[in-house]
């Protein structure tokens, strides 16, 4: 698909390291002329993993009373590693070599190991700040997970992925952007950190309200 080609193009050419067979098997011309790319016209896949209205644990996180005075953890990175797929391992692997530098600084939580369901939720909601990095589809539930948990999510850029609702739309002001090879992280942690309780215990509060707005009447509305 176009989407695949994309994904696998734009991180084979940071990591160098895509296998020739995955290359060749989403680098094929689609047939469609350039001029009609415009009429492909995407949208969320699965309201059951990318919405809060029929997710459990978003659902739960959306029912849940945030404390924003109360979060001790300043820094949630919990991702499995795929090693399967050498290009999201790669990705994955860089963004939390580059979190571990800072555990002498901030409070974090960084790990490839599994959290069972109730204490990855419980950790989500006690922290400031999260890091969301690319998935299978450059898109992951925790996304929205810690949009809904009251924190400030970092992402790679997703400028190129439209989905309904857009949450990466800059405009949107939903998510805090990195670096795809999280060089600048340091200087996002320093500032959303530094200004947590003059600035950005507020922009969580408007961001997870805004997020929560996307209900069964607005995808009744729009599909």
């Amino acid at each position: 698909s176009l989407y695949h080609r994309y994904h696998y193009n734009i991180l084979n050419e940071i990591y160098q390291i895509a296998p020739k067979k995955d290359v060749e098997r989403y680098d094929k011309d689609s047939g469609i002329p350039d001029n009609k790319l415009d009429l492909i016209k995407c949208v969320t896949w699965n309201l059951c993993q990318y919405s809060n209205i029929m997710h459990h644990f978003m659902d739960m996180l959306t029912k849940s009373i945030i404390l924003y005075d109360e979060k001790p953890i300043d820094v949630f990175m919990v991702c499995h590693l795929h090693e399967k797929q050498p290009i999201l391992m790669k990705h994955r692997k860089v963004g939390l070599e580059m979190l571990e530098k800072y555990r002498g600084k901030y409070n974090v939580v960084c790990q490839t190991g599994s959290l069972n369901a109730n204490e990855y939720m419980t950790k989500l909601k006690q922290s400031k700040v999260c890091i969301a990095p690319y998935g299978l589809g450059e898109r992951i539930a925790l996304d929205q997970y810690g949009i809904l948990a009251g924190c400030i999510v970092i992402k790679p850029p997703m400028d190129h992925l439209i989905c309904d609702p857009n949450i990466y739309e800059k405009k949107h002001d939903m998510v805090e952007t990195c670096s795809v090879v999280f060089s600048d992280l340091e200087s996002i942690l320093n500032r959303v950190l530094g200004e947590y309780d003059s600035k950005y215990k507020a922009v969580a509060v408007e961001r997870r309200k805004k997020l929560m707005s996307y209900d069964q009447k607005y995808y009744a509305n729009r599909f």
